[in-house]
């Protein structure tokens, strides 16, 4: 079906999600928490910053055993997007392994990476 994503793709994107959460999302509202609670006298500060401090350190784990058991990644490989000053595109494909291996899979994944012209 058209616009149904298989499940690598989710896979990559529920990743991505966590990785977001670990690194940015929970030390940030951790921080903000830290100073709210200074400012307005909230309570169980400790717990709330410690619960956030080991869900961040079990999502990082996870994600870390994670790419050790696929160390290319999730990706086949990457589509780069050139743009140059006149407004042109220019689309190349990037491929992790060997691109005669491709013929052998049911599906590939590819990450999009949007550079511009590199003579600007």
């Amino acid at each position: 079906m058209e616009g149904e994503e298989t499940p690598r793709a989710v896979r990559a994107r529920i990743l991505r999600k966590m990785e977001t959460f670990a690194s940015f999302v929970s030390p940030t509202v951790a921080a903000i928490y830290f100073i709210l609670s200074a400012l307005f006298s909230l309570r169980a500060t400790t717990f709330v910053l410690g619960l956030l401090a080991i869900s961040s350190s079990i999502v990082g784990t996870f994600l870390l055993l994670q790419k050790k058991r696929h160390p290319e990644g999730i990706y086949d490989g990457q589509i780069v997007i050139t743009e140059n000053e006149n407004g042109g595109k220019m689309f190349s494909i990037e491929v992790n392994g060997e691109p005669l291996d491709m013929e052998f899979k049911d599906e590939v994944l590819f990450k999009i990476r949007r550079i511009s012209d590199p003579q600007e």
